[in-house]
């Protein structure tokens, strides 16, 4: 049975709740082989208090330079990500589905609408993965991301950008001042 395209909508305040579960179940199930769990507790709770969360959804409904989106189906936040611009300009901070929903199409929904919302603004955006993600690495290869150096922190090890908008063919050639 094929499923439905999740329907896309930007994260409220009162969605925090859920998308701290989400982020914890996917936590768990990527890095449980890579981190201690004390180190996934210790993460989680910081990066996903509940009222962060919930004042980072307001943030992004107040700025035409941020994104918190998440991802439902039949009600229930599958996925989300979250876009703006951090201390490298434009980044793709965190993006995340459930491990029930993996590969639902839940998160390429969450990039497709993400990517209609920069069209034309940003030429493109940068994200840190750990290396020993293979299911994030493969995701964000079939989406056309491309490694551009080490991350920004232990945890996140590797740098991926992604184009949005191709760059302009370089001018024609010109012979003694003059265009080919």
């Amino acid at each position: 049975m094929k499923l439905e395209p999740p329907l896309v909508r930007d994260a409220t305040p009162a969605d925090a709740e859920r998308i701290a579960a989400v982020a914890r179940a996917s936590w768990t199930d990527t890095y449980r082989e890579i981190f201690k769990p004390s180190f996934i507790e210790e993460f989680l709770g910081r990066a996903y208090d509940t009222d962060a969360l919930a004042a980072s959804a307001e943030r992004a409904a107040s700025t035409d330079d941020g994104h918190f989106l998440v991802a439902e189906r039949d009600g229930d936040i599958i996925a989300f990500a979250q876009f703006g611009i951090g201390h490298r300009g434009p980044e793709l901070f965190r993006i995340y589905a459930d491990p029930a929903h993996y590969g639902t199409g839940a998160g390429s929904a969450l990039l497709e609408q993400l990517h209609r919302r920069l069209s034309g603004r940003v030429e493109g955006y940068v994200l840190d993965v750990h290396s020993r993600n293979e299911r994030g690495r493969a995701f964000y290869e079939r989406n056309g991301f491309v490694t551009v150096g080490g991350g920004a922190t232990p945890d996140c090890d590797l740098t991926l950008r992604r184009t949005l908008d191709p760059p302009l063919d370089p001018p024609l050639a010109t012979f003694e001042g003059h265009s080919a």
